[in-house]
């Protein structure tokens, strides 16, 4: 069976699941990047500022996650040589390894001497955790282990008396009666983490080493967060990993990714390859001045959130409307979503509050209708909205765009808005979202 865009209103841009560059606390865009404009901007400087990322998925645990799963490739264990001044980083990031998940990841050397783990990439968290010893309900993720402090030569507690650990913007803080700093994270579909923040020795697959990084030591999980080794977050607060660079290393407070459809990759073997996901820190996070193909929208301020730092600490754009098959889709505007929608690494399928959810979803279901799509029933997914195409051997697929301030304008490609559930049976990846706050689309 073949899925293809209905040529009557098919447009020649093709996009990946998303390209987003970042620059915090200063100026902030974000950019989406077609797929010839990835390999020239990429590729040209990918052994030098970017690390790729590929797929590797655990068929047992397809069902828990739609992600994706990466790892570093050659990790070299050289003697790491701490980083002075350098305005980036990187490290080769090809091969996914099985690790309970699909998730998108990156592998780091914890301690000394180091003890690697894959961190799932996470920018709707400021707090980089993972999984320690004596932790009551986490359970393993293996190849990695479980990080063991007591072996580590570089394993220091936060003291209470930290200046990070007294910043409450960034989330709940507090400090125990061995005068350890603590934390709790809470995310928005119910999970919670929390530990104690430890400073840390982080080693890249260069042997550089990052020292003294303040990081999560994690001893309770709960929800799904149960099922995932660790978290690196790349949120807007103080104790995210980009803003330690910064902060401590002098390296910019910038980074950018690319997330490649795995379905669509072709070369699993080669780093260089036009079809591998990347992540870039510091200045080879920003792209050529000359890019073709490349728009923006700006990074905005959600002034609903009141200060709330488990609001702050996301980033908000302008999504302005959303178009099927060229028509904009009546009830969705600019006022929509005025207080912003979140853009976040973790979430694995697009999320609208009610009433823009319902609105969208009748304007799709009318342009299927038009297309004789038979409805189906997908008890054991999270989505309420699914077709059978089995008697069909060429599926004409309605187009989706989504309109972002400042004339970004991004066509989806099929099969980031209709996820394949086996068996013929397709499922539109849009769903209602149920968090109470107010504005908070995705």
């Amino acid at each position: 069976m073949e899925l293809v865009s209905n040529p009557k209103i098919r447009t020649a841009t093709c996009f990946f699941i998303y390209c987003f560059f970042l620059i915090s606390h200063n100026i902030t865009t974000i950019l989406f990047i077609s797929e010839s404009t990835l390999v020239l901007a990429h590729n040209n400087n990918h052994e030098e500022t970017s690390s790729s990322l590929t797929q590797q998925p655990n068929p047992q645990t397809a069902a828990a996650s739609k992600a994706l799963t990466l790892s570093l490739q050659n990790v070299r264990h050289t003697r790491a040589t701490p980083v002075h001044d350098q305005n980036d980083f990187n490290s080769t990031i090809t091969f996914g390894i099985p690790i309970g998940s699909f998730e998108y990841a990156t592998q780091f050397g914890v301690g000394t001497p180091p003890q690697y783990l894959h961190l799932r990439i996470h920018t709707g968290s400021d707090i980089t955790w993972f999984q320690c010893q004596y932790c009551v309900t986490c359970v393993p993720q293996p190849p990695d282990p479980i990080f063991d402090g007591g072996i580590s030569g570089s394993f220091l507690s936060e003291p209470c008396s930290s200046p990070l650990c007294n910043n409450q913007s960034d989330g709940r803080l507090g400090c125990n009666e061995q005068g350890q700093c603590t934390y709790e994270v809470p995310y928005r579909d119910g999970s919670l983490v929390s530990g104690e923040l430890v400073m840390e020795t982080l080693s890249l697959e260069d042997g550089t080493q990052l020292t003294n990084v303040t990081l999560g030591c994690t001893h309770i999980t709960v929800g799904l967060y149960q099922i995932s080794g660790g978290v690196l977050g790349l949120g807007r607060g103080s104790l995210s990993f980009n803003s330690q660079l910064s902060s401590q290393f002098g390296i910019s407070n910038k980074f950018s990714y690319c997330l490649v459809d795995p379905r669509r990759s072709n070369n699993t073997s080669s780093s260089s390859s036009s079809s591998s996901s990347s992540i870039m820190f510091g200045d080879s996070a920003v792209p050529s001045s000359d890019a073709d193909d490349v728009i923006y929208t700006p990074i905005i301020q959600n002034i609903d959130a009141g200060g709330d730092p488990e609001l702050m600490r996301y980033y908000y754009v302008n999504l302005t409307g959303i178009s099927i098959n060229g028509e904009r889709v009546t009830g969705i505007d600019e006022a929509t979503f005025r207080d912003g929608t979140i853009i976040d690494s973790f979430e694995s399928a697009t999320r609208l509050y009610d009433p823009a959810y319902h609105e969208f979803r009748n304007a799709f279901l009318y342009a299927a209708a038009a297309l004789d799509w038979k409805l189906a029933l997908e008890p054991n997914s999270v989505y309420d909205t699914c077709f059978n195409f089995t008697e069909l051997s060429v599926v004409q697929i309605p187009t989706v765009e989504m309109h972002f301030s400042g004339g970004a304008d991004v066509q989806l490609r099929p099969d980031n808005y209709l996820d394949d559930m086996g068996g013929g049976i397709h499922c539109l990846a849009f769903v209602e979202s149920n968090i109470l706050v107010k504005r908070w689309p995705l």
